[in-house]
This record gives structure tokens, sequence and C-alpha cells, in this order.
């Protein structure tokens, strides 16, 4: 099971504001899977980096 990680802040841009409508553009065919995938990556990486350096 994998435990999605809604205590980081940013969760909620990076899912609905962000996400959802790259991926309607997949959905589309005007944006590829993997960049789609790469962006939102990206952006959890870095909302989960922000989150480790708030805590320490």
């Amino acid at each position: 099971i994998v435990q999605l990680p809604y205590y980081l802040p940013d969760w909620n841009t990076i899912t609905k504001t962000d996400a959802e409508p790259r991926f309607q553009k997949v959905l589309l065919g005007t944006l590829g899977a993997e960049e789609f995938l790469d962006r939102t990556a990206d952006a959890l990486n870095k909302a989960q980096a922000e989150w480790d350096t708030r805590k320490n």
C-alpha cells in the first residue's frame, strides 16, 4: 500500500492546482505522459525536501 504524503503543505496545490490540468492535457494528447510524470515528481520531491528541511 502506498502512503500518500498528505502531510506536505503543498500537497493540494501540487495534486489539484498543478497536476489535474496537466493530466487533462495528457488525456487530450497535448502533453506527453513522461513530461507530466516528471513535472509532478519534481514538484513532490521539492515539497518533500522543503518539509525535511523544516522538520530538522
